[in-house]
C-alpha cells in the first residue's frame, strides 16, 4: 500500500544513511520532523475523512487553537458514515486538526482570516491513515521484515478498536510472521505490531499500528495478506504489494537504483527456484549492478532484492537463453511503503 503523496515529514529510513523528504533523498537530517498541512479555512466548514477517496467512519477528530496555553481541544468530533465532520464556529486564528486513537495521520493547520468567508463551499479532505487501509477477507496473513538482513524472530500482534485503542485480541507469531485472528466481525480495526529483530537496535525494531478492514465479501480483499514492514524515525511503514507478472529475461545484468535514479550499491539479492532453494545470491556492486550466472535457464524463478531502508522487491523471472544486446533488468527500490518495481524499460514506473 503506497504512502500518500505529501511532504509533511522529514524522516530517516531504517538505521542506514538514507534520508527522505517526500521522495527527495538528502543527508544530514537527525530525526523525524512533522509539519502541519496548512489551508485557508472559514468559520464553518465540513471535514471529510478519506482513505484514497473513500470515506472513513468512526475516526475521532480534535480541533485545537494554536497558541492556547491550556492546549485543550476546542472541538472533539467523530466522522460519520460519509466520513463527514462538521467544523463550526471558528474565530480568526490558526487551528490544529488532528485525530485521536492508536493510529495518527498527518496533522492539518486551518488558518481562519479576519475577513474570510463565513463558510467554505467545498469540504476539506483529511487523509487517514498515512499508508492506507489494508483489506482482509478474514484477519489472517503474514508479516515480513523489509530488511532481509534483519528478519523477524517473532512478532507480537494485537487487534484494537480504531477510536479508543481498546485491545480486543493478541498473539505472538513465530519467525515466519504468520498470524490468524478467528471470529472477528467485519469492520475497521487497528493492528499493533512489534517485531523482534536480533542484531538491530531496539529503537529501530518494527513497532507501530496498521489500519485494517475486514470485508469478507469484497472481491479486492485477500484471503491471506502479506505485508512488508519497516521502521523509520517517523515510525512504522507498511506496504501491501500485489503479485507481479513474470518477466522473460535474456540478459543476466540487473541495474539497481533508487526512485531518483541514483545507484544502490550493496543491495542484497537472491534467486530462488520453485522449492525455495537459492541458486544465486550476493550484493550489487558500487555501481548498483548485479550480474547473474549465464547458466540460469528456465522459468518459475523468483528474484529478491533488498537493502535496509527500502521496500524489498520480489519479481518472478523466466530465464531465456542469453542474448547479446538484451535489455538490462532495471530494478527501482522505492522507500517509505511504496512498492519497488522491475522493468525492462529504461526506467521502471514506481
Amino acid at each position: 500500500m503506497p504512502r500518500r503523496n505529501n511532504i509533511s515529514k522529514i524522516l530517516i529510513i531504517g538505521a542506514g544513511p538514507i534520508v527522505v523528504l517526500g521522495l527527495c533523498i538528502a543527508h544530514m537530517a537527525q530525526a523525524c520532523t512533522v509539519f502541519g498541512i496548512p489551508f485557508v479555512a472559514a468559520a464553518n466548514f465540513d471535514l471529510i475523512v478519506q482513505d484514497d477517496g473513500r470515506p472513513v467512519a468512526g475516526i475521532p477528530i480534535v480541533v485545537t487553537r494554536v497558541g492556547d496555553k491550556t492546549n485543550k481541544p476546542l472541538l472533539e468530533l467523530k466522522s460519520d458514515q460519509d466520513g463527514r465532520v462538521p467544523i463550526r464556529g471558528l474565530l480568526p486564528g490558526e487551528y490544529a486538526i488532528d485525530n485521536l486513537g492508536p493510529l495518527k495521520a498527518d496533522e492539518m493547520l486551518a488558518v481562519v482570516k479576519k475577513h474570510g468567508p463565513e463558510k467554505l463551499a467545498k469540504p476539506v479532505v483529511f487523509p487517514w491513515p498515512l499508508y492506507g487501509i489494508v483489506n482482509f477477507k478474514s484477519l489472517q496473513g503474514t508479516l515480513r521484515a523489509a530488511s532481509a538482513q534483519y528478519p523477524f524472530a517473532a512478532v507480537d500482534v494485537a487487534v484494537m478498536t480504531v477510536d479508543t485503542g481498546t485491545q480486543l485480541k493478541a498473539l505472538r507469531t513465530g519467525a515466519d510472521g504468520h498470524f490468524k485472528f478467528s471470529e472477528m466481525p467485519p469492520g475497521l480495526y487497528v493492528v499493533q505490531v512489534h517485531g523482534s529483530q536480533p542484531g538491530i537496535g531496539k529503537n529501530w525494531e518494527v513497532n507501530g499500528p496498521i489500519a485494517v478492514r475486514i470485508v469478507p465479501d469484497s472481491p479486492s480483499a485477500a484471503d491471506n495478506v502479506e505485508l512488508i514492514l519497516g521502521e523509520s524515525s517517523c515510525g512504522i511503514w507498511y506496504a501491501h504489494c500485489p503479485p507481479k507478472n513474470s518477466i522473460d529475461l535474456a540478459s543476466r545484468r540487473i541495474q539497481v537504483t533508487d526512485p531518483l535514479g541514483a545507484v544502490v550499491g550493496s543491495a542484497q539479492y537472491a534467486v530462488e527456484d520453485t522449492s525455495g532453494k537459492k541458486v544465486a545470491e550476493g550484493h550489487s556492486d558500487q555501481e548498483g549492478v548485479i550480474v547473474l550466472p549465464a547458466e540460469l535457464i528456465g522459468g518459475a524463478y523468483k528474484l529478491r532484492v533488498s537493502r535496509l531502508g527500502f521496500t524489498p522487491l520480489e519479481q518472478p523471472l523466466e530465464f531465456v537463453p542469453p542474448l547479446a544486446g538484451a535489455k538490462t533488468l532495471n530494478v527501482v527500490l522505492n522507500v517509505d511503503g511504496v512498492c519497488s518495481q522491475a522493468s525492462l524499460e529504461k526506467h521502471a514506473t514506481p
